[in-house]
């Protein structure tokens, strides 16, 4: 390395941007070369490094190591400097610097991010070198050199194509050299995509293992580029007619049909290629129509039979639409038309719950799939947004917003209590068994440790922490119409009195009072059978807490 490039080395080394921006002094002598750092490379495949510069103001997805980072810069016709900096004020890994051609490697002993664009590191600006005097534009004072990454990293809302999901050890792989984030970290998030993802404010990379996760605006998908093997090339695709539009995708290989009541639309429309098939079963006549006057989607005519497809593609209410379609004239001979309506919608049966307020967690649908939801579902006008709310309920769920009927998908990630009068679209109906605080693992830990068939295995936590309808719950609680007649014998009134005693009662005198018999309705009930609880048969940490009853 030449003086004058040592210095301008060290500069940067030692200050950042700052040397650049003034002083003077005589050259310092480059240092010795020292042994290379004992580093593994940070690449997990053995594929050549294809080492490539991006542009200014940009990091690299993979650094180069050492070794990668002195052979760019031999093949490069450039000066290496070989003293590893260790300068939390750089970015880590290999690049070049400006205004001489001087390649450094960075060895940080841990991760930080740098930011460059915006930063005193591109001045983007007239620079006065300190060694030679001369007048240089700077976009930035280096340029990172970089490893081609054998993964994608995706841009928002961008998903994985099938087969190029990454494993969670690939993740993790990457995640411990990936040059804008260097650290990992695995979570079970509902409001993150499920997957291999990097998060651009954190800069840190996730492994995520919730089944169908979410949409998070500073997420970007990370994606293997190796789509398998195949045994020969690709034919060229034979150009095939354009099919008339479809209002609404296959929702799931499995097809289950019905009518809908006369008048009324679906919930979930077919399309073309369904309606087709579904009409071909009936042998009757398929026709194809695109007009606004008519229902959208698939419908039987009568009384000719005909299966039509009107693939009109704006919106419009099939309720609405159907009202001149069952104007039949009372004068019409029956035995021409004894239908209720000129037309019967055809619907494919909708393969996901409806409950009230929110979905458990765990159960919700996509966002992708609450989207389809929202263009096929006929209640709710077709219409669909997406939301940030901390008062609303996670996922998806049906409300009105400004007057109109609409389904909406919360990206919060946590979301709030307003639930009332709303109503969830969910992947599988809410499970017995859950947690009175709704999350995956209380869920989980209720299903796990209070849905058992015998009382004694129950856990003691199960009354606090879990529904009532949990099977250890059930089995405990205590009964609300039991009741003992303890007899006055000391009393003021009249003989024969007696106090009507409940559970709680008992549970003031356990080895007293658990083998009384008393009634339950018209039957006799030992106070330990009717009282599991207050009895301590099921473990449980408090007794009851409600009054003794007295009559």
């Amino acid at each position: 390395m030449t003086a004058r490039k040592a210095v301008v080395a060290c500069a940067l080394a030692s200050t950042g941007a700052q040397g650049f921006l003034g002083g003077t002094g005589a050259p310092t002598p480059a240092p010795p070369a020292p042994s290379a750092p004992n580093t593994p490379a940070p690449t997990w495949s053995t594929d050549d490094p294809q080492a490539h510069y991006v542009g200014f103001e940009e990091h690299c997805h993979l650094n180069l190591n050492y070794d990668e980072c002195l052979a760019f810069a031999t093949a490069e016709g450039a000066d290496f400097q070989s003293t590893t900096l260790e300068n939390q004020g750089l970015p880590s890994g290999c690049f070049r610097q400006y205004p001489d051609a001087v390649f450094v490697y960075n060895q940080q002993p841990s991760f930080n991010f740098v930011q460059l664009s915006g930063s005193a590191l591109c001045p983007n600006a007239d620079v006065t070198s300190i060694t030679t005097g001369e007048t240089t534009y700077i976009n930035c004072y280096l340029k990172m050199a970089c490893r081609e990454p054998d993964f994608d990293q995706l841009e928002e809302d961008e998903h994985c194509e099938d087969g190029q999901e990454m494993t969670q050890n690939e993740c993790a792989a990457i995640g411990a050299v990936h040059a804008e984030s260097g650290s990992y970290e695995t979570e079970s998030n509902s409001g993150s995509p499920s997957g291999c993802f990097i998060n651009v404010d954190t800069h840190i990379t996730y492994f995520n293992s919730h089944p169908v996760g979410g949409e998070d605006p500073s997420a970007r998908a990370l994606c293997s580029q190796d789509m398998g093997p195949t045994d020969a090339p690709t034919p060229e695709p034979t150009p095939m007619p354009t099919p008339a539009p479809t209002i609404t995708p296959t929702w799931s290989e499995e097809l289950e049909t019905y009518m809908a009541d006369w008048g009324h639309g679906c919930t979930l429309n077919l399309n073309k290629e369904e309606c087709e098939n579904w009409g071909s079963t009936k042998n009757a006549v398929f026709e194809t129509r695109n007009e606004e006057g008519l229902p959208r989607g698939c419908w039987q005519q009568h009384p000719d039979e005909v299966v039509i497809f009107n693939a009109y593609s704006t919106w419009s209410s099939t309720d609405v639409a159907l009202e001149t379609w069952c104007d039949v004239d009372p004068n019409v001979d029956p035995e021409v038309m004894d239908k209720p309506c000129w037309a019967r919608m055809v619907c494919r049966k909708a393969d996901w719950y409806v409950q009230e307020g929110y979905c458990q967690a765990g159960t919700g649908v996509s966002q992708r799939e609450c989207e389809r939801i929202g263009a096929a579902n006929d209640m709710y006008g077709g219409r669909y947004m997406t939301l940030r709310s901390s008062t609303d309920p996670v996922g998806c769920f049906g409300a009105k917003m400004n007057g109109e009927p609409m389904i909406m998908f919360n990206l919060h990630s946590s979301g709030g209590g307003r639930n009332r009068g709303l109503e969830a679209f969910c992947a599988k109906p809410a499970h017995q068994c859950a947690a009175k605080d709704d999350g995956l693992n209380r869920n989980k830990w209720c299903q796990k440790k209070c849905n058992k068939k015998r009382k004694k295995t129950c856990n003691a936590r199960c009354d606090r922490r879990c529904l009532d309808t949990c099977k250890c719950n059930v089995k405990c609680a205590d009964s609300e119409t039991w009741y003992f007649h303890e007899f006055v014998t000391k009393s003021v009134m009249k003989e024969g009195w007696y106090n009507e005693r409940n559970c709680a009662w008992v549970a003031e005198d356990v080895e007293g009072r658990c083998k009384l018999d008393g009634m339950d309705g018209d039957k006799k009930v030992r106070a330990n059978s009717a009282c599991p609880t207050a009895c301590g048969k099921c473990g449980s940490e408090r007794r009851l807490s409600s009054k003794v009853m007295i009559v």
